[in-house]
């Protein structure tokens, strides 16, 4: 097993560390009064002030054992310096990383004021691309686009690949009630298909006011971080896969690769399972031209998992061990990154086959990758 390469298909950094990111070397003057600040916050951490809210917002129960998860999340300074993130992978077995956003990787389109939200993408997106300089081969990039100005994020998407080696792009599982399989995503796809990129759908916090719009049927409704994580990361997800089959996205873009993230794998069986039993009794309302397992299973869709779940055998067997991708989630508080590398390369229940695609091979395919030298 020590002969393949480990990419950790979903990694984070962290824009909303005071300091990290120099956003008036970035940004245009005439939206600095607009730029996110830092605010210290009493339950410890800080919070990122933007569009006239805290991100992320102030639970009664925001913590983990005690302590602020939003602290957690700062206590790696990986998540904004590369030169720690390099020395961190590397403990870990990790070879390649690729690199979520937050507040502003993810959040960016929501931000009301349209103009502001292009300009924080293309500035987050440039910070990036300066980060992942440190180490090219190894480090990789997933922009950040505005999708409430689909035509301006199409040319940062452009920018992102062809200037800036950025191998994917973020989507979220809705945008303000449109599901991702809306054709108003259909630029996007479209972009990614013939830039040859991975659409990656990631969930983002719920944040009350502007950027707010994530969270589909559970946003308001959590009363403690235990409910909304729980919750929130794999229902998004089942509806974003949902929708992108039963609209039609995968019939109307046969080449587009899409990854689903954060929600785990284990549910994927059964709601194989309850798509398809849908589609034989009421398959004529929805756009897809074969059963959603099909396209499931078909080479276009992939999963993040977990070394911790144990369910992983068995979808493996069902869903397919080449639809099926490695996520540490660095740095987040639910991350279990120490030991994870190690966890699946012994993960008894998997073949070796499937262990080696799941730590490398799937991720290298579906972002194409070329194994570093």
């Amino acid at each position: 097993m020590a002969d393949f390469t480990v990419v950790d298909a979903d990694g984070h950094v962290r824009e909303t560390t005071e300091g990290a990111i120099p956003w008036k070397e970035l940004v245009p003057q005439r939206y600095w009064p607009q730029l996110p600040r830092y605010v210290p916050f009493d339950t410890g951490g800080g919070r990122f002030f933007l569009d006239g809210h805290l991100w992320p917002p102030p639970y009664d129960q925001h913590s983990m054992a005690g302590q602020d998860i939003d602290r957690v999340h700062a206590s790696h300074p990986g998540m904004w310096d590369p030169k720690v993130r390099l020395q961190d992978i590397d403990k870990e077995g990790i070879d390649i990383a690729v690199l979520f956003g937050g507040a502003i990787g993810l959040g960016s389109s929501t931000i009301r004021d349209r103009g502001f939200g292009n300009a924080m993408a293309h500035a987050y997106n440039t910070w990036l691309h300066q980060y992942t300089q440190a180490a090219p081969r190894r480090l990789k990039g997933i922009a950040a686009v505005n999708l409430s100005d689909p035509e301006a994020a199409v040319v940062e998407l452009e920018r992102c690949v062809k200037e800036l080696g950025m191998v994917g792009v973020a989507v979220t599982s809705n945008l303000h009630g449109k599901n991702l399989g809306d054709p108003y995503f259909d630029p996007i796809f479209e972009a990614a298909q013939r830039l040859d990129v991975a659409v990656c759908s990631h969930l983002v916090g719920p944040i009350p006011g502007g950027i707010a719009g994530h969270y589909l049927f559970w946003d308001g409704r959590a009363r403690t971080k235990f409910e909304d994580h729980a919750v929130a990361q794999p229902f998004e997800e089942m509806i974003s896969i949902m929708t992108t089959i039963c609209y039609g996205v995968l019939d109307r873009f046969p080449e587009v690769r899409i990854a689903f993230l954060e929600g785990n794998a284990g549910w994927l069986p059964w709601w194989m399972d309850r798509l398809d039993s849908h589609y034989e009794r009421v398959g004529h309302q929805v756009a897809c031209k074969a059963r959603p397992s099909e396209y499931m299973t078909g080479g276009q869709c992939y999963f993040s998992c977990e070394a911790e779940e144990t369910t992983l055998p068995y979808v493996a067997e069902r869903v397919g061990e080449d639809h099926l991708i490695y996520a540490s989630d660095y740095w987040h508080f639910d991350t279990t990154f120490w030991g994870t590398v190690k966890q699946l390369k012994q993960y008894r229940g998997l073949p070796p086959s499937a262990r080696r695609k799941i730590l490398g091979g799937n991720a290298l395919r579906l972002y194409g990758l070329k194994r570093p030298s």
